[in-house]
């Protein structure tokens, strides 16, 4: 059975919540006088790399299903040159699904980005970065499972690619590196420190204005 510490270290996120609370009022503050274009944006991936998965936990000689796909969906808006986002992605087998004696798990992400996308046509370049949520949990066959309270702190940074095929329609494209700031999961579940390491994400979706 898998030990977890009884207090999860968050002061790495707490220090950064003044900071990501200034960059969400300066996004807003710029972009006061100019109207907001709303849009959401549904979307699957693939996460390779990092400290999970069947090779990144040293499981991948027991027969273990690897998980490396993730759907998931953001919600935000966008100014001519900023813009904000939330996004929720979910992740089945972020540490390998073993059939055999019942092993398996899964991973919620909550993030909140702040956007540099400059408006060039109907192209979109950006660069985001952001704090939030990370729920993992785990199954280990025997009837365990992680309790709620563990969630904790995590951070993401990355960029990509917005193609409008009209004004309403576009195609997104981008990388993102997911981890979380404080152990998540014991050290028998993940080597090492026990900080959940998601490593690159790529993903593709559609972006519906509204």
């Amino acid at each position: 059975m898998c030990e977890f510490p009884n207090r999860l270290p968050r002061t790495g996120f707490i220090r950064l919540l003044p900071v990501a609370t200034l960059a969400i009022a300066l996004v807003i503050g710029g972009a006061r006088e100019t109207r907001a274009q709303g849009f959401v944006s549904p979307f699957i991936a693939s996460s390779f790399g990092g400290n999970v998965g069947c090779q990144g936990t040293g499981r991948a000689g027991v027969s273990c299903v690897d998980g490396s796909v993730n759907v998931g969906v953001t919600v935000g808006a966008m100014w001519h040159f900023v813009g904000f986002e939330e996004e929720v992605a979910y992740r089945p087998d972020f540490l390998g699904n073993i059939p055999s004696i019942g092993w398996s798990s899964s991973a919620l992400t909550f993030m909140s980005n702040v956007m540099l996308a400059p408006e060039i046509g109907p192209v979109r370049p950006y660069v985001l970065g952001g704090i939030g949520l990370i729920h993992p949990r785990i199954d280990e066959g025997i009837s365990f499972r992680r309790s709620d309270g563990n969630d904790g702190g995590g951070w993401d940074v990355g960029g990509g690619l917005m193609v409008f095929l009209g004004k309403r329609v576009g195609v997104r494209s981008d990388i993102r590196y997911i981890r979380a700031f404080g152990t998540l999961v014991s050290v028998n579940a993940i080597p090492g420190d026990g900080h959940i390491d998601f490593g690159p994400r790529a993903s593709f979706g559609l972006v519906l204005k509204f």
